[in-house]
């Protein structure tokens, strides 16, 4: 296969070499479609499972087995791989080589909507005391399943980033083997019957600090304290991930940009008030991305908002606003659900109904405030 051209197309859910359908089943067709997604980026075995076997358990060795069945199709040769290599005894690494193609698809190549991606360090134990690892680590755990839940937030899995444990890294190393763009890391001292805890959040591709605090309290109940720090590092650093990102996409050329791009761009202009301008960049986002959820429950959101300005909306403006918040109220992102389930209760004057859906959303996920 030295002359293939092989096509990704995310659309009808196929992969071509040239002009030829290449036969491919389910589950190698979604383990390519996570490492065509995901150019360059380790992508550990836990990775894999969670995404492609989240359904039902298996072993890890399945995944050799349709990595190698995978790499059959592509003609590919682990020794010197073209498309995918292997990263011994760490998971595997997508090289690119394949084209993306279909709706789903951006200028780049990436599949839509893209997340910000977050790193957890194993907090370093600075008490000279080797029994405090315990609560090092379980604090580093605690805080990575608790970002989980953060719907608009890729979170990488314990295994990926427990293996900086003990060591001294860059984080554009942590970057460039993860293929993450934040890095929360922390140490823990122990003095007394007190304990202290510094945490930083780090932009990796400029190598600064977003946010930065310290916590200190009486070890009266360790499980307590790590509840208690969870939930305040997770509610401090979503909105600084958030306004970072917001940030990044406004700083990109209007040339260059996703549809990712153009809803951060419309939640900057949200933050400013400017409603139309939002509405037009969320409108566009959908063009660019017509699954795109979160963009079309945010844009059905905005039309409550039109009555900031004194003037009712019309009723074309909430039929539109209704018909995307119903298409968008069985995803799966919890964000998502609140905007759509926000304008039925505004738009469609079924408030005992929206009422109830955000209850379920604020069960769903306890750490989103706006819910």
């Amino acid at each position: 296969m030295a002359d293939a051209n092989f096509r990704f197309d995310l659309e009808d859910e196929r992969l071509w070499n040239g002009d030829q359908p290449v036969q491919i089943g389910n589950r190698v067709f979604q383990l390519l479609r996570l490492f065509v997604s995901n150019p360059n980026r380790l992508l550990t075995k836990d990775d894999i499972l969670n995404d492609v076997w989240r359904d039902v358990g298996v072993s890890e060795g399945l995944i050799k087995e349709y990595v190698h069945d995978l790499r059959l199709v592509l003609g590919d040769d682990s020794k010197h791989p073209k498309f995918i290599e292997t990263v011994r005894g760490r998971g595997y690494r997508f090289l690119g080589g394949i084209d993306s193609v279909g709706r789903s698809a951006g200028v780049d190549g990436q599949a839509y909507p893209d997340r910000p991606s977050i790193a957890v360090l194993p907090f370093t134990n600075i008490s000279g005391d080797p029994e405090e690892e315990y609560f090092a680590d379980g604090l580093s755990e605690e805080i990575i399943t608790a970002l989980s839940f953060v719907p608009w937030l890729f979170v990488i899995a314990r295994n990926s980033s427990f293996i900086y444990k003990g060591r001294a890294v860059d984080v554009r190393e942590v970057r460039d083997e993860l293929g993450i763009r934040y890095v929360l890391e922390g140490s823990i001292r122990r003095a007394g019957d007190r304990l202290r805890v510094n945490g930083q959040l780090v932009d990796t591709e400029t190598a600064t600090h977003i946010w930065a605090d310290r916590y200190e309290s009486k070890l009266d109940d360790v499980f307590d304290l790590q509840d208690e720090i969870t939930e305040a590092v997770v509610n401090a650093i979503g909105p600084k991930i958030q306004l970072a990102e917001i940030e990044r996409a406004t700083r990109k050329r209007p040339n260059n940009l996703t549809a990712y791009d153009l809803y951060l761009r419309a939640r900057a202009a949200l933050n400013s008030v400017q409603i139309d301008a939002a509405i037009g960049l969320l409108d566009e986002a959908i063009a660019h991305a017509p699954d795109y959820a979160k963009a079309k429950a945010v844009r059905a959101w905005c039309t409550t908002l039109i009555g900031w300005r004194y003037v009712a909306p019309t009723g074309a403006q909430r039929e539109t606003s209704i018909r995307l918040a119903e298409e968008t109220l069985m995803s799966p992102d919890a964000e998502t659900q609140a905007y759509a389930e926000y304008a039925i209760g505004f738009m469609d004057d079924q408030a005992h109904r929206a009422m109830s859906l955000v209850e379920d959303v604020t069960r769903q996920c306890p750490s989103f405030a706006w819910a």
